[in-house]
């Protein structure tokens, strides 16, 4: 819950140019204490190799991606960047409720 309200909180600081450099760490921070808190819990319970493989290759292609989005787009394309950002979180929670409902 701590972590949760840190990445809202961080998200709220994004509002004002003064704050969004702190917001942006906190709720990046917030979110890499979530991914290792779920690997750690991953790892307490059996998850087959494969399965950690789709995992990692996920985030991995993930980051990429982002990481060159981010880089190649010029400052005045920023709010489409973030819906494009968005809009993929979006399909991906999509994806994991599909998933969850079989």
């Amino acid at each position: 819950m701590v972590v949760a309200a840190c990445y809202v909180i961080g998200l709220h600081l994004m509002n004002s140019p003064a704050t969004a450099r702190r917001g942006n760490l906190l709720s990046a921070s917030a979110m890499a204490v979530a991914i290792i808190a779920t690997v750690v819990l991953l790892a307490q319970h059996p998850v087959h190799t494969v399965n950690w493989v789709i995992m990692a290759t996920g985030g991995a292609a993930g980051a990429v991606a982002g990481v060159w989005e981010a880089r190649a787009i010029k400052m005045t394309a920023m709010p489409q960047l973030v819906s494009i950002f968005n809009s993929v979180g979006g399909g991906a929670a999509v994806l994991l409720a599909v998933n969850d409902c079989d």
